[in-house]
């Protein structure tokens, strides 16, 4: 099957052979199961690595041969295992193609597109604010730090001077997590539900007031 086939099948979300002539529900778990069986991304996905492949093709075979294990492009994209390859693309740190990329108003804008288009698909969380945590670490930390330190001093040296009309600086940015969040709000729900308990135990008629 050529990849414009693919393609094409991706796009309508099904087989397309009529001579299957199956119901819709039982064609479109055909179809789910074939995308599955062949680790296929979307459409949308499918077109972006056909365009970042054909577009970028010098860049992508040393970055992958360098960031990813000794990865194939070639091989990785006979064998179509496209979403594999595309999320190896997706994750490659600052390399030729990624300024290949940077360059290229064009492909800047297809992979907008597709991140906003992805989020929506999936009705994600807000993703947390701040660095991601993987490229965090313990010298951006001290820096961090030094940072804050230093736009604090020179906030109580503005303040200390008669200044007025100055917000202090924003701490620097730190990264988080949405397990973070849910772990400080179920330790919150904890501490809530023990203070109810002692109030039903120690002062009832409190505890029966309505919050």
């Amino acid at each position: 099957m050529a990849v414009g086939q693919v393609l094409a099948i991706l796009e309508h979300g099904h087989l397309g052979y009529p001579s299957l002539r199956l119901p819709w529900d039982k064609a479109e778990a055909l179809f789910v199961a074939w995308v599955a069986h062949y680790d296929l991304p979307t459409h949308r996905d499918a077109r972006r690595l056909a365009y970042v492949v054909q577009r970028y093709t010098d860049a992508l075979e040393w970055d992958l041969r360098v960031h990813a294990a000794g990865a194939d492009l070639g091989a990785l994209w006979r064998d179509r295992r496209w979403r594999y390859l595309l999320n190896l693309i997706d994750h490659l740190p600052t390399s030729h193609y990624a300024h290949a990329v940077s360059q290229d108003p064009e492909h800047a804008k297809m992979l907008a597109e597709a991140m906003v288009a992805r989020k929506a698909d999936s009705n994600a969380l807000e993703s947390p604010k701040g660095p991601p945590l993987h490229s965090w670490s313990p010298q951006m930390a001290i820096t961090a730090d030094l940072i804050d330190s230093v736009n604090r001093l020179h906030y109580a040296i503005w303040m200390s001077n008669g200044g007025k009309g100055v917000k202090p600086d924003d701490p620097y940015p730190r990264p988080t997590s949405l397990v973070v969040e849910a772990t400080r709000e179920a330790e919150y729900n904890r501490r809530q539900k023990v203070h109810k308990s002692l109030v039903a135990r120690m002062l009832p008629h409190k505890a029966a007031e309505p919050d």
